[in-house]
């Protein structure tokens, strides 16, 4: 414990315990308080006094101790002021971001579940915003085969291969001043939600050197709150206001992916030092459904007095998990993976040979939407990495996106399409002129 006193009537008080059980568990805890005082006492309008406090724990737990189970925390909060007017370290002084986490694990030994429980806070000294999660929890099964038999012996049946997995998730949020901590104002921003999580797929093998894979996904999520936002004309402004209650959403899609697996290789000549180089084509294609069941989460509001200035609105709009996507899709999706590896000759390697990846991976992936009206081909997705020396990662993306081309006749009804087309189109023109106009996909 350490104490301070100053001759002007300011103190601080700071308790630094720390414990530890040994093969068990281990932390620390320091505790400050700070009462600082700016002024003259004399003079009302030029005295000030600041109360202040700041706390830091860290507890970590030995790993074998308790399989399976583990506890950790990191905390770190208190006043905005406390810094500027307690420590005289610049690097503490300069860092106004105070974070915190305290997180449970737990897995059952010879079961398929998970549990995860956490708490999160974010504190930000200099805007004075704080945001905590509490509790967050996660709770997951991996997937199971409830049809398939105990004990079995051979292939099996298809039906034995279905396999189920689930996964829950559980948020509380809230971001307010630190000035309403405990106060009402603190819980009326709370944000709760929940999301489950279902996917059931299962593979087969067909055409002996293809893999089929069905599958159906189930998505569900419950708020306590939605958001409603209407226009107010009075005061030139859109007004906010949540609504108490029990609101549930559901999102469903299903699809089937055929897949395989193409192997090349390249033999050297004896005697060289490169013995071979082989070429791995990994092609999937997919097809999917995905219905739009969001047309009831969604109205128009208006945001101005402009005669287009309407958006499209959700009730969830800023929730913990968000809304639910829009739009049907049903389409085919595709991607294209390759491995490039070479065979060296090792005098150390007891096989006299040494594997060396010159690529783990690249390739492009992209999808066609089958019952989208425009814009149907998606942007091309391409990727590549590897691993320099077993020691540096270097891995590169990017988007590839297909431009055609439109012809638009000045004079002519407007320009073909729905509407997406308006971008390059002349302010100006004289009838008979054409112009050549870009368009995506």
């Amino acid at each position: 414990m350490r104490g301070n006193v100053y001759s002007y009537g300011s103190w601080g008080l700071t308790m630094s315990p720390t414990y530890r059980k040994r093969y068990r568990y281990n932390g620390g805890l320091n505790i400050s308080i700070a009462n600082t005082r700016f002024g003259d006492k004399e003079v009302k309008e030029d005295f000030s006094v600041s109360r202040d406090f700041n706390v830091t724990w860290n507890h970590s737990m030995d790993s074998k101790a308790r399989p399976g189970t583990n506890f950790s925390a990191n905390v770190h909060f208190g006043t905005s002021n406390y810094n500027s007017y307690n420590v005289t370290d610049y690097q503490t002084r300069l860092n106004n971001i105070l974070t915190s986490s305290i997180a449970y694990s737990k897995s059952w030994q010879g079961k398929p579940y998970n549990l995860t429980l956490s708490l999160n806070h974010s504190q930000n000294t200099l805007t004075r915003d704080v945001t905590i999660t509490a509790p967050e929890a996660a709770f997951t099964v991996n997937t199971i085969y409830p049809f398939q038999r105990d004990g079995g012996v051979g292939l099996g049946k298809w039906y034995e291969k279905i396999g189920i997995s689930y996964t829950g998730n559980l948020r509380n949020t809230t971001t307010f001043k630190d000035s309403m901590f405990a106060k009402p104002a603190m819980f009326d921003r709370l944000q709760t939600g929940m999301q489950h999580q279902i996917p059931i797929s299962f593979s087969i093998p067909v055409f002996k050197n293809f893999t089929l894979s069905p599958s159906v996904s189930y998505a569900e999520k419950w708020y306590t709150k939605r958001l409603n936002q209407t226009w107010n004309a009075a005061d030139y402004k859109v007004d906010s206001v949540y609504e108490s209650g029990f609101y549930s959403m559901r999102e469903v899609s299903t699809g089937m992916s055929l897949a395989t697996a193409l192997y090349g290789m390249y033999q050297f000549k004896k005697g060289s030092k490169v013995d071979a180089i082989r070429h791995v084509i990994r092609p999937t294609a997919s097809i999917s459904y995905k219905p739009d069941l969001s047309a009831q989460y969604y109205y128009n509001l208006r945001y101005d007095t402009g005669a287009n200035a309407i958006r499209q609105a959700s009730y969830f709009d800023g929730s913990v998990f968000g809304p639910p996507s829009q739009g049907t899709f049903g389409g085919i999706s595709f991607s294209l993976d390759n491995n490039l590896e070479m065979r060296m000759k090792s005098k150390k390697d007891t096989s006299g040979f040494k594997k060396v990846k010159l690529l783990d991976g690249f390739g492009l992936n992209g999808s066609y939407n089958l019952v989208a009206d425009s814009f149907r081909l998606s942007t091309f997705s391409i990727y590549a990495r590897t691993n320099l020396f077993d020691k540096v990662n270097i891995s590169a993306n990017g988007t590839w996106t297909l431009t055609s081309w439109i012809l638009w006749a000045a004079g002519s009804t407007g320009i073909p399409g729905r509407g997406q087309y308006e971008t390059g189109a002349p302010d100006q023109y004289e009838r008979g002129d054409q112009y050549l106009i870009p368009v995506a996909g």
